[in-house]
């Protein structure tokens, strides 16, 4: 019980940091459509119930980088306004699938036109999915939409913002993200610790159906899914399972499934999901032979879905120390950033729920702004809302693209990280360092990733070579991974000189 309480644990923190960037930008721009938008604005942006709605519904979803979590928010002030379900659906399932780091990610996993494949594919099962619900549902008319009292420019405004914000961290919204989560601790429950290392096979005619349980309940952001996508391609894995992955795994989680039968009833969400499903499944086995392709592994072993599974053996020792390592290890700085400010906005939302539940704080802001004095207003220069949440919205979207450059270094930066990866892995290998070389190893295969994916942003294409040297070193370290993992510490050992014959040349490849 001590293995599975702390594997439970270990689950739904990792889900946590890794959700809460996306959750923390989910919540900030349903403030900006609140306050800066207004509920004329944000129809307008969704199409205004035009034939326009639903495409630029996804086309706005695909640009912003939020999860499945940081879409409720969104979707909650898209109702607020009076935008159709359609709508709301078309971006609802679209914006986790795909931000500009993941799809640039995902350009460099195989050949691009699988990765084009799976977006084209979606992007016209969503819009179907939405335009047949306003058909079939046509009574399921929008809400009439709820206008809030202006706010005028200032700090005011933008506390306006952070109020709102706030609001969406507590509340009856906080049990839709802990259902959400709750779908990687079932997870945990159900497959035991490396019962998925060898599952999805290519040759497997049931590797969709048993990834369509896999990703129905799971929570995970884009760039996660992507990386097993790409884990996948690697070791020739089912295409069509990739997608299955993708579609559910990303695009739908428990609790926006919960949000959807709480607004709109749970036999029009049961429908929902099960057409959603099933188009998915009937697309993933017809694009399962056309997109086909071969691994550089000679074997379907793959860790990449490790975290879906329960962490610890029941009977394993020292569970609370490897507990914290993981943690430790898997705790991104970002993410904690991330967390920490969500953290602190929920403090000051419960503050506003409990503590200043007789002070309406958005009609106090409103009631302040209408006392500016004209001195005041003559050195401030004035921006209507609607500019100005348009700025807000499209800057972040310019944002996450220059983040890509950030995030994505250049190749002669990431080679000379790698090249201290290795030599701290490889140490750790002979020092039978299990969890050290395990963390180094994977941490060395994701920064031939960022290679790829930096050389890509830079040249605007990646070449055959470079991607076969790519895989050669990947197809190493997976297999120096695995022998780690088995406690072989002397085969481990004798792939050293193979690892650094692969690095050297993937070296060459992208610097000459």
């Amino acid at each position: 019980m001590t293995a599975l309480f702390f594997g439970m644990l270990l689950r739904l923190i990792q889900a946590t940091l890794e959700g809460a960037p996306t959750l923390l930008i989910g919540v900030l721009l349903a403030g900006v459509f609140r306050h800066m938008l207004h509920a004329e604005g944000t129809r307008r942006i969704f199409g205004n119930g035009t034939w326009r709605s639903i495409p630029q519904s996804w086309a706005l979803g695909m640009l912003l980088p939020v999860c499945s979590l940081g879409v409720i928010p969104i979707a909650y002030e898209m109702r607020r306004a009076g935008v159709s379900t359609g709508a709301i659906l078309a971006f609802a399932l679209t914006a986790p699938l795909f931000n500009p780091l993941s799809l640039l990610y995902g350009l460099t996993l195989s050949t691009p036109i699988i990765v084009i494949a799976f977006a084209t594919a979606s992007l016209v099962l969503v819009t179907l999915l939405g335009c047949g619900w306003d058909w079939l549902f046509a009574s399921d008319s929008p809400d009439r939409p709820v206008e809030t009292t202006p706010i005028a420019p200032g700090w005011q405004r933008i506390a306006g913002v952070f109020v709102v914000a706030c609001q969406y961290l507590t509340g009856s919204i906080l049990l839709y993200y802990l259902i959400a989560l709750s779908g990687n601790l079932l997870l945990c429950l159900i497959f035991p610790v490396g019962s998925l290392q060898s599952q999805f096979a290519q040759n497997d005619p049931w590797a969709p159906m048993i990834m369509l349980v896999l990703a129905v309940p799971v929570y995970a952001t884009p760039m996660t899914i992507m990386s097993q996508i790409g884990s996948m391609f690697v070791h020739g894995n089912s295409i069509g399972a990739a997608y299955t992955l993708l579609a559910l795994g990303t695009g739908v989680n428990l609790g926006l499934l919960a949000w959807m039968a709480r607004n709109h009833g749970w036999f029009r969400t049961l429908v929902l999901l099960l057409v959603f499903a099933g188009s998915v499944t009937m697309i993933a086995y017809g694009i399962q032979v056309p997109l086909s392709v071969e691994g550089s592994v000679d074997h379907p072993h793959t860790h990449a879905f490790d975290i879906y599974s329960a962490p610890f053996e029941s009977s394993a020792p020292n569970v609370q120390w490897m507990f914290r390592h993981q943690l430790a290890e898997s705790a991104l700085a970002y993410e904690q950033i991330a967390l920490s400010i969500l953290v602190f906005m929920s403090l000051c939302g419960l503050a506003d729920r409990f503590l200043l539940r007789r002070i309406d704080l958005e009609g106090w802001l409103s009631r302040s702004s209408e006392r500016h004095t004209s001195d005041s207003q003559r050195l401030d220069l004035y921006l209507p809302s609607s500019v100005l949440g348009l700025v807000v919205i499209f800057g972040l979207v310019a944002a996450s693209i220059a983040g890509c450059f950030i995030y994505y270094p250049p190749p002669a930066e990431t080679l000379e990280e790698m090249r201290y990866v290795r030599a701290e892995a490889m140490s750790a290998v002979a020092s039978r360092d299990k969890l050290t070389a395990t963390r180094n190893l994977q941490r060395y295969e994701e920064l031939t990733r960022r290679l790829e994916v930096g050389y890509y942003l830079r040249n605007g294409s990646l070449s055959d070579f470079q991607r076969t040297k790519c895989r050669v070193l990947r197809g190493w370290l997976e297999r120096c991974k695995d022998t780690t993992d088995a406690g072989e510490f002397e085969a481990s050992k004798e792939m050293t000189n193979s690892i650094f014959e692969a690095h050297r040349r993937c070296r060459e490849a992208f610097l000459e």
